[in-house]
């Protein structure tokens, strides 16, 4: 693996526009679709000052308020199979939804002191005559691209379920020649929904939380997998500039190598503190996911061939899709780290050994902690695509199962 340096952007005289400009449009794109996706539900983690705004919260109070009638639906259910599923798999949902809705209220801090340090990290970087910030503007380029799928198809998902249940009537109306009031989510609900006016209220009630389950899926995992790709873009910029570090003399020759292992150093940390921030969601995350694959496999294997079987298989992919964001990003990132070893081992280190011991020691200890690669984890497991691979062969394999059973 050999790492070649691309020179940096000469600006010309008589050019009208500064590097400074640049800089401020590429920082105007650093996750921007994040950025106007968590103004829009109203935690703004980029604006500098106080920027909290409550209508957040309103979210929140859907979601939370409507929770304790689909556990009632719960218990409702307990002697009917399917329908205890169908109420399971709703209160999964909630759960994970406000799960990741009290971490954007609890790590709010925590949030913004790490954009702001990226913000820094970027513009440092951006500035810098032989800055590399085509690297970061390719992973940024391919962070929005991802963020904007998993909108997408989180959006695809709502609008799926929120139809369902007119599908659902137009079928009984048909068959009995009756209205049903079917919902997006089973709730047992303390009033009758056979009267328009309960029925609309409660439908638009439980389209209200399903839309703030999916906000909240889409804030979080694309704020992780935007970060996440921004780390990715200083490991890269550290492996290129190994492939050029030498200096014309000694002194240029190690301070090139300070600032490379002071990014590198940088980056570690910020790994570590990301970490520290999700890991209790990325339990929580692949905890729910598990088990709501088990419930919804079920449901998909018995409504295989009917309307309901293409939501179940749509809930599914949304759920493998959340999985799947954390595995790629922690593999991504951790491919990344490995690679600065490489990038060492790759640049013209015999040529310094002869002229500065300090010099190489220090490369082989930087050798030595790249060996240790950065790793996103859930406390007791590692989110990677191993993990991933697993799920999905278990995920099949009981999904086979259940198909051969009935």
């Amino acid at each position: 693996m050999v790492y070649k340096a691309r020179s940096s952007r000469v600006w010309p005289k008589h050019s009208k526009v500064s590097p400074r400009r640049v800089v401020m449009s590429s920082l105007d794109h650093f996750l921007k679709v994040q950025r106007d996706f968590y103004k829009l539900i109203g935690f703004d983690y980029f604006t500098v000052g106080d920027s909290w705004q409550y209508r957040g919260m309103c979210f929140v109070v859907g979601l939370s308020s409507i929770t304790p009638f689909i556990a009632t639906a719960v218990f409702h259910n307990l002697t009917r199979v399917e329908e205890l599923c169908d109420s399971l798999c709703a209160l999964l949902i909630t759960i994970l939804g406000l799960s990741k809705y009290a971490m954007m209220v609890h790590l709010r801090g925590d949030f913004t002191d790490l954009i702001k340090r990226f913000r820094k990290m970027i513009d440092q970087e951006f500035h810098k005559e032989n800055g590399l910030r085509h690297v970061i503007e390719k992973e940024n380029r391919r962070d929005q691209m991802i963020s904007r799928l998993i909108r997408n198809i989180f959006c695809v998902v709502w609008l799926i379920n929120s139809s369902l249940p007119h599908i659902n009537r137009v079928i009984t109306y048909r068959q009995t020649g009756k209205w049903e009031p079917y919902m997006p989510y089973p709730c047992y609900f303390p009033w009758s929904t056979e009267s328009s006016p309960n029925y609309i209220l409660s439908y638009l009630w439980s389209i209200f939380a399903g839309l703030s389950v999916v906000l909240a899926a889409i804030a979080i995992d694309t704020l992780f997998c935007g970060l996440t790709h921004h780390l990715c873009a200083f490991f890269k910029i550290t492996q290129n500039r190994m492939a050029t570090y030498r200096c014309s003399t000694q002194k240029e020759t190690e301070d090139n190598l300070k600032e490379i292992f002071k990014i590198y150093q940088d980056s570690l940390n910020m790994c570590v503190r990301l970490n520290e921030c999700f890991a209790p969601l990325i339990f929580v995350q692949f905890f729910v996911s598990s088990l709501q694959l088990c419930v919804v496999g079920y449901l998909f294997s018995t409504h295989f061939n009917e309307p309901q079987g293409m939501y179940y298989g749509a809930y599914m992919v949304s759920a493998l899709i959340q999985i799947f964001c954390y595995c790629y990003c922690g593999e991504y990132l951790k491919t990344e780290s490995f690679n600065f070893g490489w990038a060492i081992y790759d640049s013209p280190w015999y040529e310094e050994t002869r002229s500065s011991v300090g010099i190489t020691r220090s490369m082989l200890i930087s050798m030595m902690r790249a060996q240790d690669a950065c790793r996103i984890t859930g406390y007791f497991f590692e989110a990677n695509m191993q993990a991933f691979s697993a799920i999905i062969r278990t995920a099949m394999s009981y999904i086979t199962m259940l198909r051969s059973l009935s």
